[in-house]
């Protein structure tokens, strides 16, 4: 899903690269130098492809639009057979409203 690329959302993009490196020792070069692309997953791979071609035949002609305020970031994890929660990162208020 395409997701407006907001100063606010693109201000939270560059700190979290900035904690990830500082607090968990996470780097990743190339996204210093790729563009970002918000956007949020609705399927992931383990969606059987006959699931998705028909959810796809379903929604794909809808339109959608929505607005929310998020509390917080939630990091997840692979453990080889689903995602898990690592960890929750809230907002503070500057970034959030």
């Amino acid at each position: 899903m395409h997701v407006e690329k907001t100063p606010e959302l693109l201000a939270i993009q560059s700190e979290l690269i900035q904690q990830m490196e500082q607090s968990l020792g996470i780097r990743d070069p190339k996204a210093k130098s790729r563009p970002f692309s918000p956007h949020m997953t609705i399927a992931f791979k383990d969606l059987k492809r006959n699931h998705f071609k028909a959810g796809w035949k379903e929604f794909q002609p809808r339109p959608f639009d929505r607005q929310f305020t998020a509390s917080h970031l939630t990091l997840l994890r692979h453990n080889g057979q689903r995602w898990t929660i690592y960890a929750d990162y809230p907002f503070n208020s500057r970034v959030a409203e």
